[in-house]
């Protein structure tokens, strides 16, 4: 699934494909040559995220015992 960002109004309107005519659901803005970015949920960003800090900290705590 993919969105893109209304700049008359900025809300975010939703697609299944990537390459359609788009327009904005709230103030009917033709969005079709911004930019799509694919749709994540929360949960793939909180999952991403406790990847993200997981990997630092085990960095970190490998600095500190060569260190």
């Amino acid at each position: 699934m993919y969105m893109k960002t209304c700049q008359r109004c900025k809300k975010i309107a939703y697609g299944s494909c990537e390459f359609i005519s788009w327009s904005c659901p709230s103030c009917s803005e033709d969005l079709t040559g911004g930019k799509a970015f694919v749709a994540t949920s929360f949960k793939e960003q909180d999952v991403d995220m406790r990847k993200k800090r997981m990997k630092i900290y085990l960095t970190r705590c490998t600095i500190d015992k060569v260190v």
